[in-house]
Formats: C-alpha cells, sequence, structure tokens
C-alpha cells in the first residue's frame, strides 16, 4: 500500500484529492517529492535557532541605537549645564542608559540617558530624552543644582 506522499509522486506530485503537495518551487509549477522526502517540516532545532538569532538582533540594534544618540544627549546636558552653571567649561558623561518602550502600541522608542555634568566648581545630574539623534531634551534630574565639590 502506498503512502500518501508515494501516490503523490506516483501521480506527477498531485494528491488523488486534486490538491497539490508542497514542493520546491520552480518557474513552472512544483518540483515532483522523491520517496521519504520531508514534506513542509520544519525542526523544532531550527525554530529555535531562529527565535533566538531574532533576540539577539534585537539587543544589538537597541545598543546601536543608544550608541547612536549619545553624543546628541551629551551635548543637550552641556548646554543645559553651561546655561544652569553659568560656566562656559563644562565636562559631561554617561552615568546610565536605557531604552524607553513606547506606552502607546505605535508609539515612539526612546533613549533615556542619566548625565553627570562637572564644571566651576559644581557639578549636576541630568536625565536626556530622546527620540533620534537629531532630538534630545534634557532635565535637571534632581531640580537643583548641587554647589561646591569639597
Amino acid at each position: 500500500m502506498l503512502t500518501t506522499v508515494e501516490r503523490a509522486v506516483k501521480d506527477g506530485g498531485v494528491l488523488t484529492s486534486g490538491t497539490r503537495v508542497r514542493g520546491k518551487r520552480t518557474g513552472k509549477g512544483f518540483s515532483r517529492i522523491r520517496p521519504g522526502q520531508s514534506v513542509g517540516r520544519v525542526s523544532a532545532g531550527v525554530l529555535l535557532c531562529l527565535v533566538l538569532l531574532g533576540l539577539a538582533g534585537g539587543c544589538a540594534s537597541q545598543q546601536q541605537f543608544l550608541n547612536q544618540i549619545e553624543p546628541t544627549a551629551l551635548g543637550a546636558a552641556q548646554s543645559r549645564a553651561q546655561f544652569e552653571l553659568n560656566c562656559p567649561s563644562v565636562t559631561a558623561s554617561i552615568l546610565s542608559s536605557k531604552i524607553i518602550q513606547p506606552v502607546w502600541a505605535r508609539g515612539i522608542q526612546r533613549a533615556e540617558y542619566t548625565i553627570g555634568v562637572e564644571g566651576c566648581g559644581r557639578r549636576s545630574v541630568y536625565m536626556a530624552v530622546c527620540p533620534d539623534a537629531s532630538n534630545c531634551n534634557a532635565f535637571a534630574q534632581t531640580g537643583r543644582v548641587l554647589d561646591a565639590l569639597n
């Protein structure tokens, strides 16, 4: 007794009910299926590898997103600190960074940085929120400037 796939091979790639067997697509239709050939099955290992690659790609792209926007965030914090500290030469450094997920389903993903700024004997901490590399806003995190480093 022939199996369904063997009957399809014998009948030229068409099941007896008239439904085509999935096979390799060619320019003129489907290629013939050989006896014992797997038809449309994906192993769990292959599926797991694809999922893991997708997750790893997401992590890499988030880090790239943060790295791309970092100079703009530093610039926004430096400009704000120069004004608030009344100091033309300040030094800014990233204390932490993360991706803020959108609140709404189709919202905008944003980068958030905590930035420490130091200059003229004073220092302050700012939060910079950036939807993209050309748009960052820096806010004083504590609402006040920390006086005297001593």
